[in-house]
């Protein structure tokens, strides 16, 4: 029996390369699995880094965002307070007349030739209510001087009770009741003394 030899015909150069075993790529695939693990558990851990940063400095803003809330809650309260400290003041203020100033405006109101034979002045809620009993020399020194009353910043609340004249004196004279609304009985009790 002869022995066949084996001949070549493709070059060396053309040949195919040596078989990858099952094991090669077996190794391969866990390289490749292992790399594309760690790649995404490092991006993974990136992320979470990124997100604990980012919640670390919404934390922050968080607790600046309350400390302007509370300073200003704090500045309402006060103004609130100084509100109603205002509020108080002018109530106890306001509900005191300023009666030197009152009394100088009645002095400058009252005409020439006419005098007061009754005053009575009232604090009514901080406003005066004033009655007024006496005489004047005319019908025009009296009207005149109910307007000025009528236009005073203290005595503009203020009725004609009444108005005559009176026949016993020479030249005569006009006397006048003039009254704030309910200081008009206070006046007629105190006319029969």
């Amino acid at each position: 029996m002869r022995k066949h030899q084996k001949i070549n015909l493709i070059p060396a150069s053309h040949k195919a390369p040596p078989a990858v075993s099952v094991d090669q790529l077996l190794m391969f695939g866990i390289f490749v699995m292992i790399v594309s693990c760690g790649l995404h558990f490092y991006s993974e851990s990136q992320g979470i880094t990124r997100l604990t940063n980012e919640v670390a400095s919404l934390g922050i803003e968080k607790t600046e965002t309350d400390k302007k809330i509370e300073e200003a809650n704090a500045l309402i309260s006060a103004s609130a307070v100084v509100g109603e400290q205002e509020t108080l003041i002018r109530q106890v203020i306001g509900s005191k007349p300023n009666w030197s100033d009152a009394f100088k405006e009645l002095s400058i109101v009252i005409p020439q030739e006419t005098w007061l034979s009754q005053l009575i002045l009232k604090n009514n809620a901080g406003q005066i209510a004033v009655s007024i009993r006496g005489e004047t020399s005319s019908q025009a020194n009296m009207a005149d001087f109910l307007s000025s009353l009528e236009r005073s910043e203290f005595f503009n609340n203020i009725l004609m009770i009444s108005s005559k004249l009176t026949e016993q004196t020479s030249p005569p004279l006009y006397s006048f009741e003039f009254a704030a609304p309910g200081l008009e009985s206070t006046l007629k009790g105190q006319a029969g003394r």
